[in-house]
């Protein structure tokens, strides 16, 4: 029998919220809130003897339950619409408590003690979800740093600030205007992936002082959304607006590693034992989960399926993929695609056994964005354990022998990458990683040739490549700011007007071409003397390209005999007269043979 005005709880499937005691939510209120209870649940490993609930539900804190052993509950009386709280658990081992947020909560708040927020007001309405599926190899991603839509005066800027009991950041809110904006779809895109949404942290080892992460990959909870960003209102609105603008919304996560080092992740503080066996601090001070713990990917699917049903996301980019082994991919491709036949699975890492074994969908092409840009700023040579690499080869040779050509992930700028249009930049390649440009065996080196003509060119190269492609937000207006270390609206940012036509002209010509989506890339001309690229899209496309700083004459261009027009302009003309036609500096050119009909 069910106490007077309580509901039927929602709970996770029977078998996992019996083993994790996941926290239930509650159906709609049929009446006031201070008659309906709701039981809270709290589950974690035999050395967590005791469990108290703090936070607003009480004056002090309440001693919970004890079930079983690690398992504790408690009946709470919501107030009012907007509770937070957390638990208070004693380690047997440790012999201390240690505070930690509700390991199934839907929101940490934006102070620096990162409370759980749950709402306990009206039904959360699911999105709509995306009216027609796009396609992988149709897919234009344009990747989203939320720090960017943040304005300076939010809890997430400050985050020691004494923000007040529920406060939660805009960035949600203020991307969702940008969406109704119609921006996104003028320019041509038609997907948008969110750094990780997911509450995140990160400690200053030498200040000892909690900060933020700039990117959001140092989970502290799997499940929770991140206070700074917004609420799980703001985000299911994001998502309903995202769908209705016909963009798909695929989220960065990062599944078995997250906040660690010496400060420990709330989830091991409560499972110490889902730690990797001779689990060590890696090299960017991460904890990482022990994935072949049946019990540890149960919890990971129950977190991902939250993300799928409750807020109808569209796909998942899992970063450091490469530390989950393929069979234990499989093991979760299976059960993803068997709630969402269509959804979007993205690895960081390019190792074909996550896409053949694994059967993720494709993954980040880290060969093309580690040589395409460095050729682009005119960048002949580099040091690759300790020998000499020509870029030009290095790019043709990406270009000619990369299997599964559409199932990649291709892209010359991302939240690790130095801008195209900053003229001088370390030599950088992804990450930490760095380039040794001048052989000395010290790094970093400098590079120098940014700018307008470097990343015009790159575009051309970047959006006549076959499979999905992706931008990095701001890339098409020739944004110069230093990555996402530190506040910088988007919105504020100057724009080059004619690097975002050329843009806009490619992704329009993009999506009116299929063959420069799905078609084989066959190479047609590689003369590294002369940097000349070129290559066919097509029977009747062929995209020239001169990554040299002087112009080059065209007389090799193979094409057969036939008018042909510039698909970037409006210029046509005979195959002989466009061999006798000179490629400007740094250019590109999209040609198509014009066919005739006969009657």
């Amino acid at each position: 029998m069910r106490p007077s005005g309580a509901q039927w709880p929602r709970c996770f499937p029977l078998g996992i919220a019996l083993w994790f005691g996941l926290g239930c939510q509650s159906l709609p209120p049929q009446a006031p809130i201070e008659r309906r209870t709701v039981e809270l649940r709290l589950s974690g490993s035999p050395q967590v003897s005791r469990a108290m609930l703090l936070g607003d539900f009480f004056a002090q804190p309440v001693e919970m339950a004890r079930r079983t052993a690690g398992h504790f509950s408690i009946r709470v009386t919501p107030q009012r619409k907007i509770h937070r709280y957390a638990f208070r658990i004693y380690r047997k081992d440790l012999g201390r408590w240690l505070t930690i947020a509700d390991p199934t909560g839907d929101v940490l708040d934006a102070t620096a003690e990162r409370w759980t927020l749950r709402r306990f007001s009206a039904a959360a309405r699911r999105p709509r979800p995306l009216a027609t599926p796009i396609r992988l190899v149709d897919l234009v991603i344009y990747e989203l740093p939320l720090r960017d839509y943040v304005a300076p005066t939010t809890p997430f800027v400050a985050p020691n600030s004494a923000a007040l009991p529920g406060q939660t950041g805009s960035a949600f809110l203020e991307l969702t205007r940008w969406i109704d904006s119609g921006y996104p779809r003028q320019l041509g895109i038609n997907a948008i992936e969110l750094l990780p949404v997911v509450a995140n942290g990160r400690v200053d080892y030498q200040r000892k002082t909690p900060e933020r992460a700039p990117w959001g990959y140092n989970a502290i909870s799997w499940y929770a959304l991140d206070g700074d960003l917004g609420d799980a209102q703001a985000f299911r609105a994001l998502v309903d607006r995202a769908h209705q603008h016909g963009l798909a919304v695929i989220i960065d996560y990062a599944l078995a590693h997250g906040y660690g080092g010496k400060h420990q992740t709330q989830l091991t503080a409560l499972h110490p034992e889902w730690r990797k066996p001779r689990h060590r601090e890696n090299r960017w001070g991460l904890t990482e989960l022990d994935v072949q713990r049946s019990d540890v990917r149960a919890f990971l699917l129950a977190a991902l399926t939250r993300f799928l049903s409750d807020y109808q996301i569209d796909g998942f980019r899992f970063d450091w993929a490469e530390a989950v082994a393929p069979e234990i991919w499989r093991w979760f491709v299976t059960r993803l695609r068997a709630i969402n036949p269509n959804v979007i699975l993205l690895a960081e890492n390019p190792k074909r056994a996550l896409l053949d074994v694994g059967g993720l969908d494709a993954h980040w092409d880290f060969f093309f964005q580690h040589v395409a840009p460095l050729l682009c700023r005119g960048v002949e040579r580099y040091k690759e354990f300790g020998r000499w690499v020509d870029t030009f080869d290095k790019l043709v040779e990406n270009l000619s022998t990369t299997p599964h050509p559409t199932r990649r992930v291709r892209y010359v700028e991302s939240h690790d990458l130095p801008r195209l249009m900053r003229q001088r930049v370390r030599a950088q390649v992804g990450g930490d990683h760095l380039l040794d440009l001048d052989g000395d065996g010290r790094t970093p080196d400098e590079i120098a040739g940014g700018g307008r003509e470097a990343s015009m060119l790159c575009a051309t190269l970047l959006l006549t490549q076959p499979g999905a492609t992706m931008l990095y937000a701001g890339q098409e207006h020739g944004a110069d700011d230093d990555l996402v270390w530190r506040h910088d609206p988007i919105d504020r940012r100057r724009r080059d007007a004619l690097l975002e036509r050329h843009y806009r002209a490619l992704l329009d010509l993009r999506h009116r071409t299929a063959a420069l989506r799905r078609m084989p890339l066959q190479v047609a001309l590689a003369d590294r003397r002369q940097r000349l690229l070129a290559y066919r899209r097509g029977p009747e496309i062929i995209v020239a390209l001169n990554f040299s700083d002087r112009p080059v004459v065209l007389t090799q261009l193979p094409l057969t005999e036939g008018q042909y027009r510039d698909l970037l302009g409006e210029q046509r003309a005979s195959a002989a007269n466009w061999r006798a036609q000179r490629l400007a500096a740094k250019s590109g050119l999209v040609l198509q043979r014009i066919v005739e009909l006969r009657r």
